[in-house]
């Protein structure tokens, strides 16, 4: 991707906010003010247009809680065959796997915060671990929901380890040379 030059007006009392947070994270203003550019354009410019609350994460915990594993699942099922595709479709992406991937990793991981991403494709599965602090509920919600979408988008039968914080997904490399991203689609 080209790198841009762009000059911006904005209020002293913003730039002083930045500058303060790119201090205290060890990173150039530059730099920051790029994390939360590409944290709006990869996941933010699409919050009105679900909608989606934000609201604390224990309040999430409390009501997943109190929802039984049969309802979760049923839960899973119905966002995850809705929500991915509107998602990639207002993104402009296509359904394969290195945007499933990129979206899982940037979209639902670092900028929602549904769980933290790591991906293993060295070897003739791939193993995806996402880590939370929610319990084993929201591990069941997220097996529910990327076992539909990956059978749905990829046409692809996921295996899937629940555990109390964490989801491991297990799947065989596509026969297709598939070019897992590197920086990712924007």
């Amino acid at each position: 991707m080209k790198d841009s030059v762009l000059t911006i007006r904005t209020k002293g009392e913003f730039v002083n906010t930045i500058r303060e947070e790119a201090k205290n994270l060890g990173i150039s203003l530059n730099s920051h003010i790029n994390q939360i550019i590409e944290k709006h354009i990869v996941a933010y410019r699409f919050v009105d247009s679900f909608p989606c609350l934000i609201i604390p994460s224990q309040i999430v915990k409390e009501l997943i809680d109190g929802s039984t594993e049969e309802h979760l699942i049923k839960l899973g099922k119905l966002a995850g065959s809705a929500i991915p595709k509107h998602s990639l479709f207002l993104s402009g992406l296509s359904k394969e796997l290195d945007n499933i991937l990129f979206c899982m990793e940037k979209k639902v991981g670092q900028y929602s915060n549904w769980y933290k991403y790591e991906c293993d494709y060295s070897h003739e599965n791939v193993n995806l671990l996402l880590f939370h602090n929610l319990g084993r509920k929201w591990s069941i919600f997220l097996s529910s929901y990327y076992s539909i979408l990956f059978k749905e988008l990829l046409n692809i039968s996921i295996k899937t380890e629940i555990e109390k914080n964490s989801l491991i997904i297990i799947f065989q490399k596509p026969i297709e040379n598939y070019n897992i991203y590197s920086d990712g689609p924007l």
